[in-house]
């Protein structure tokens, strides 16, 4: 049996995780690693059955594109 292994990058997305704040800015250029810093975000909270949470995407086709937030 196999384990994967779930970790930031490092750099910025490890920073962004990092943050304590309550809102966080978190920007750059495509493939930086910001929608899977959200979705690790969101993973902290998988065992609190009251936490809820929505990632927007500025164009809606990026959901659904080979490798985008549906996928991963």
């Amino acid at each position: 049996m196999s384990v994967t292994v779930i970790r930031p990058q490092e750099g910025p997305q490890t920073e962004f995780l990092a943050c304590n704040a309550d809102i966080a800015g978190y920007g750059g250029s495509a493939g930086g690693g910001k929608t899977y810093g959200l979705l690790l975000q969101a993973l902290r909270h998988i065992n609190d059955p009251n936490f809820k949470a929505v990632v927007f995407r500025r164009v809606s086709e990026h959901i659904l594109l080979p490798g985008a937030l549906w996928d991963t």
